[in-house]
């Protein structure tokens, strides 16, 4: 191949290589769209709400309540689906974040929450935390 044909067909080459991988990103994309609304859906029907991650966030503020017992947070959390657990102090009161990890691919989705409890394990209170 000479040079000027090279020079001529490089710009072609980057052009199809940019639309390839465009092509790439809208079907990567694409999927993850679908994975996430099955997602949505697979948790809403075990609780019963409605198949979006707002319902689903609405749905676990009402069940974590003040008043409640460890164990029963628990209980309630485990119905919801595959969670973490950090545990973290706010001055000498014992609190934990929870991760709900519903998404595609176990990505955090409908949390994180923070929950903090008194000496005898009651919830005293409940916070869905943003990240700045």
């Amino acid at each position: 191949m000479t040079p000027k044909r090279i020079v001529r067909t490089l710009p072609m080459a980057l052009v199809l290589a940019i639309i390839l991988h465009c092509i790439e990103l809208a079907i990567g994309v694409g999927i993850w769209i679908a994975l996430d609304r099955r997602a949505a859906a697979s948790v809403a029907g075990k609780i019963g709400t409605d198949a979006s991650w707002s319902s689903i966030e609405s749905y676990i503020a009402e069940q974590f309540t003040i008043g409640t017992s460890r164990a029963q947070l628990l209980e309630q959390a485990a119905m919801i689906g595959v969670f973490r657990i950090r545990p973290f102090f706010i001055g000498p009161q014992y609190c934990e974040a929870y991760y709900f990890l519903l998404g595609p691919f176990l990505t955090n989705r409908a949390g994180p929450w923070s929950i903090c409890f008194d000496d005898d394990d009651i919830v005293t209170s409940v916070e869905r935390f943003y990240f700045q």
